[in-house]
């Protein structure tokens, strides 16, 4: 077997370990008051990116591009917030009430979305923001998309405090290598 320079080794280990994904951040303000479950959209410029993960024509959706078929670790934070009227959740919201998230892999239609990872937050009496995360790591092929879908189900628990909620959304996508 032939040596190598090191400039071929060093080479080698930079296109072996570059980290590939994106970050990308989103907002609904005010989320509705009742359902739907909504799909998050992103908004550009992403937070950070390496390769063409997003594309503008369907702001929902993260892409994996052609050739970038492996194991990904997707993570999404939320944060949820009052967005009009009370500056913080109610007692009754608390104990009555929750934020939703889940993440679609290739499908935005109704019943047949086939969610990856879904997790669920209460409202947190007195607070004035809730965080919230969702974390899966799967197979994504090329051509492949995710999405962020977000639910609400606070506002209408308590009657006397029926107020506006936003969410503030971030999402990466980062690739973890290849995989069969």
């Amino acid at each position: 077997m032939p040596s190598l320079t090191v400039d071929q080794v060093k080479n080698i280990v930079r296109n072996m370990i570059r980290v590939r994904g994106i970050t990308m951040s989103g907002l609904i303000a005010p989320i509705p008051l009742s359902p739907p479950d909504l799909p998050i959209p992103f908004s550009l410029p992403p937070v950070w990116r390496s390769g063409n993960f997003f594309d503008a024509a369907h702001p929902t959706r993260i892409k994996v591009p052609h050739n970038r078929a492996a194991r990904y670790f997707i993570h999404a934070e939320l944060q949820w917030s009052p967005s009009i009227g009370s500056n913080s959740f109610t007692d009754v919201q608390s104990t009555g009430g929750y934020f939703g998230a889940y993440i679609v892999r290739n499908n935005t239609t109704g019943t047949n979305q086939q969610v990856e990872a879904l997790s669920t937050a209460a409202a947190i009496a007195s607070a004035t923001t809730v965080t919230h995360n969702v974390i899966l790591e799967t197979h994504l092929a090329a051509g492949h998309f995710v999405e962020l879908y977000v639910f609400q189900r606070v506002t209408g628990v308590d009657p006397r405090n029926n107020f506006g909620i936003k969410v503030d959304a971030t999402m990466t996508v980062r690739r973890l290598g290849r995989s069969t």
